[in-house]
């Protein structure tokens, strides 16, 4: 892994998780069995990256991407995890 200034990977992850706590609690009104997001990306994918001294990687959170609003990611995640526990169930 590369070298990140903890203080701000942890900004960046609490975010990350607060959008997938959104998605799934929206996701539940579908599927109330649903533990868990649906994400193709990686946290990578949410990190905006700038190299600085003292040789670390500072990072803020940024939206992936495709999205231009915390909404629509938020509607995205929510969709494909309904998509994968109604996949579950008819199989």
């Amino acid at each position: 892994m590369d070298n990140y200034d903890e203080g701000y990977l942890r900004i960046a992850e609490e975010k990350l998780y607060e959008i997938y706590d959104l998605a799934l609690e929206r996701a539940r009104k579908t599927v109330p069995e649903a533990e868990f997001v649906i994400d193709s990306r990686t946290v990578d994918d949410y990190l905006r990256k700038v190299w600085d001294y003292p040789g670390a990687w500072y990072v803020e959170f940024m939206l992936p991407a495709g999205f231009d609003s915390m909404e629509a990611l938020i509607e995205y995640l929510a969709s494909e995890t309904v998509k994968y526990y109604l996949s579950k169930r008819s199989s």
